[in-house]
C-alpha cells in the first residue's frame, strides 16, 4: 500500500474544500468519520484563518497521521510535532503550520 493509496474516492463520501484542505465526510450510524488531507506547506496562520476567523483553531482533533509532519503551537507556546505514522491528540486553540 503506498501514500496515494489513502487518496482515493471514500464509499458514500461527501467531499468539501476548506481552506485549501480537502475534507471527506462518511455518515455511520450516529456519528461522522472525516478524513482530511492538507496540501504540502499548509499554515493554519496563512490558510484557514481567513476562512475562519479567530487567532486559533477552536477545534479538538483525534485522528492518525497516514503520511508526513504536523506541527503545532499552542496559545500558550508549547509546540508538538507528529511524524506519520502516528496517532494524533490535539486540543483546542491550536495553530497547524
Amino acid at each position: 500500500m503506498t501514500a496515494n493509496d489513502f487518496l482515493g474516492p471514500l464509499k458514500d463520501a461527501t467531499r468539501r474544500e476548506v481552506g485549501g484542505v480537502q475534507v471527506d465526510v462518511v455518515r455511520t450510524g450516529n456519528s461522522r468519520v472525516k478524513r482530511v488531507v492538507y496540501p504540502a506547506g499548509f499554515r493554519w496562520s496563512k490558510d484557514m484563518r481567513p476562512v475562519v476567523g479567530g487567532a486559533l483553531c477552536q477545534h479538538a482533533h483525534v485522528g492518525f497521521l497516514a503520511t508526513g509532519k504536523l506541527g503545532i503551537q499552542y496559545a500558550d507556546g508549547t509546540q508538538e510535532e507528529y511524524t506519520a505514522p502516528q496517532v494524533v491528540a490535539i486540543a483546542p486553540a491550536t495553530t497547524a503550520g
